[in-house]
């Protein structure tokens, strides 16, 4: 029975460098309303099983498990004053706006609006950034996204609103792994096999392509805001329930 080990969490920071800091001070800017918050990566070893569990647990979380995406429609999106910012451009912008999954996992989505309005008064553009997105469940407002993302720029004396929804799908169909991707990064490599090396003309090891590897390590990076063990259940549990319906 396969079994997993070694499970280990590395807090991921963006920070700028000293040369970066010291020009921003020289300015007199200040970016810290764009630095991300710190994300979590997730680490772990699968022993006694063969490549296939692994790939399969790594494909699931590239693009198969069945989450929540934010969108909006041509039909009724955007009104604006901004003839600058298209409809096609707004839809894609907003597909890559990543939710936090386990926050909208406990939400009633028939009960929650979710809209963006933005005026801007000044003789200047200005940028309009996901904090800007405002959910709310019968009156009650949510936090359901990170709040730094960077959507477009807004003309001045111009105006925008847009009205949301969430949806439910997996990246693999039609192009949507903006909407349905719910991590950043994952990786995936075989442990227990020798790899090939040459020394002074002599082929060493054997390809992974033809041995039969037991050990596996993944490394799992979700997008902000998620919790990278909340990531792993849910393709545990939606991988099983595909295991449950073939047999």
């Amino acid at each position: 029975m396969a079994e997993i080990t070694k499970v280990e969490t590395n807090i991921i920071k963006v920070s700028l460098t000293n040369e970066q800091k010291e020009m921003l001070k020289k300015c007199n800017l200040s970016v810290d309303h764009l630095m991300p918050p710190p994300s979590e990566e997730l680490s772990f070893t699968i022993n006694k099983a063969p490549p296939s569990v692994a790939n399969s647990i790594r494909r699931m979380l590239e693009s198969e498990l069945f989450v929540y995406g934010l969108t909006t429609t041509y039909s009724d999106n955007p009104n604006s004053s901004d003839l600058y910012i298209t409809n096609d451009f707004i839809i894609e912008r907003i597909k890559q706006v990543k939710l936090y999954q386990e926050v909208i996992a406990g939400l009633n989505l028939k009960s929650v609006v979710i809209t963006l309005f933005v005026e801007n008064k000044s003789p200047f553009k200005i940028p309009v950034y996901s904090s800007s997105i405002i959910a709310k469940e019968k009156g009650k407002e949510i936090e359901i996204c990170p709040q730094n993302i960077p959507l477009f720029m807004l003309n001045p004396n111009k105006n925008i609103k847009i009205s949301m929804s969430i949806v439910q799908g997996h990246a693999y169909k039609n192009g949507n792994g903006a909407l349905f991707r719910p991590v950043s990064n994952v990786s995936y490599k075989q442990l227990s096999y020798e790899m090939i090396t040459v020394e002074n003309r002599v082929k060493k090891g054997v390809s992974s392509l033809v041995q039969d590897a037991t050990t596996h390590k993944l490394t799992v990076r979700p997008y902000i805001g998620n919790k990278p063990k909340y990531i792993l259940n849910l393709c545990f549990e939606q991988l099983l329930a595909r295991f449950e319906e073939m047999y």
